[in-house]
């Protein structure tokens, strides 16, 4: 008896073994995110690259040849296109995290930078990612952005974790599939349309209450401008070429914002990147562009809350832009957009005229979309009451 229970006992472990060899080699040999570049099937390389989390994100930028990186929020890895003629080559990518945290976005940077002949960075910013906070969240600290990952752990779920496993059987079904992805989709870039029979507005009272809840508790944090002024260095002192961007979302999110008592600190935020990049001397050599406010695409009218049909040029939601604005904003941050006025550099002597076209391009706005504020003001009520 005690001899057929260790024949079991061997013989069950002998077969765990090997189905566990068997599922390593698999996820090894399709490889979905590039873990293992020495050993992976090359068939499956243009469906690798197309998941958006940190882990993925790590792995594509240790791939070690791009020259030019986009960093930022979702907002920069939904918004931009990838056919652009800035990034229409193989030597770009989209390292956007999703509500990414400012000391995420230096990590991926210094990870990015460490490993690629880096010739050109478009930073995407705004202010939620310089506010208090948690440092990382979601997968940042077991990606390889994160430099005290644990590697045994890491990679015993890359060979047998569930998640890798569920993805790398939905590369193989795309395989057999013939599956051909998007340009949008590669490289880090995603592509995103809303469907039919919904309504966009419902969309954006969902982002706007979000936002009323949110922003009233918004604090900035100036320590975070430490890890910008890195970034800043090391470009200036690597000749990278670095491009900044603060990006926007819809008006009504901006409203949100003014009429949450936010402005001052927003106004802040911008009054301390300027002074960031005089310090650094590097006013003028690297550009600093605003994008945000109620003019241009930001004012783009949305649609009734009863129609399911048509959908806006310029928004996905009150966040969320779309690749059309992120052309515009690569146009003006390369001066390739003729007569494009959309977005204002900003240095010391622009600043203030600036800030002050914001706010009458705010009371212009308010005249003609009275109905919009209003809304707005109503939602941000009814969030305060809900905190009593």
């Amino acid at each position: 008896m005690r001899a057929d229970y260790k024949r079991f006992t061997g013989f069950w472990l002998l077969l765990t073994a090997l189905g566990l060899a068997g599922l390593a080699g698999f996820n090894v040999l399709v490889d979905p995110a590039g873990a293992f570049p020495a050993c992976h099937l090359k068939m499956f390389e243009p469906l690798r690259y197309l998941d958006s989390d940190r882990t993925a994100k790590a792995e594509m930028a240790r791939r070690g040849d791009w020259q030019t990186i986009i960093l930022g929020s979702s907002r920069s890895q939904i918004g931009f296109p990838a056919r652009h003629p800035v990034l229409a080559h193989s030597h770009s990518c989209n390292l956007g995290l999703a509500a990414a945290r400012f000391p995420e976005v230096v990590a991926a940077f210094d990870y990015a930078q460490q490993l690629n002949p880096l010739k050109q960075v478009i930073l995407c910013l705004d202010l939620y990612m310089f506010c208090e906070g948690p440092r990382w969240i979601e997968d940042f600290a077991e990606s390889r952005f994160n430099p005290d990952f644990d590697r045994f752990q890491y990679y015993c779920k890359q060979l047998i974790g569930r998640t890798a496993t569920d993805r790398a059987w939905e590369t193989a079904r795309r395989k057999l599939r013939h599956y051909q992805p998007a340009v949008q989709e590669t490289f880090g870039f995603y592509h995103f349309e809303l469907g039919s029979g919904f309504s966009q507005r419902k969309l954006f009272e969902r982002g706007v209450r979000a936002r009323a809840t949110a922003y009233p508790d918004l604090k900035a944090d100036p320590s975070l401008l430490t890890p910008l002024r890195h970034v800043v260095q090391v470009c200036r002192d690597q000749r990278i070429d670095l491009r900044i961007a603060i990006v926007p979302p819809h008006a009504l999110d901006v409203e949100v914002l003014h009429s949450g008592q936010g402005w001052p600190q927003f106004e802040q935020w911008k009054t301390d990147l300027v002074a960031l990049l005089a310090e650094e001397g590097v006013e003028g050599k690297i550009g600093l562009w605003d994008f945000t406010g109620y003019a241009g695409p930001p004012s783009e009218a949305v649609p009734a809350a009863n129609d399911m049909t048509n959908r806006m040029s310029f928004y996905l939601e009150n966040s969320h832009f779309t690749p059309r604005v992120g052309g515009l904003i690569l146009d003006t941050l390369f001066g390739s957009g003729g007569t494009n006025a959309f977005g204002a550099r900003l240095d010391r002597a622009s600043l203030k005229p600036h800030l002050a076209r914001i706010l009458e391009d705010r009371a212009a706005y308010v005249r003609t979309n009275a109905t919009e504020i209003a809304w707005v003001r109503q939602i941000l009520a009814e969030a305060a009451a809900r905190k009593k």
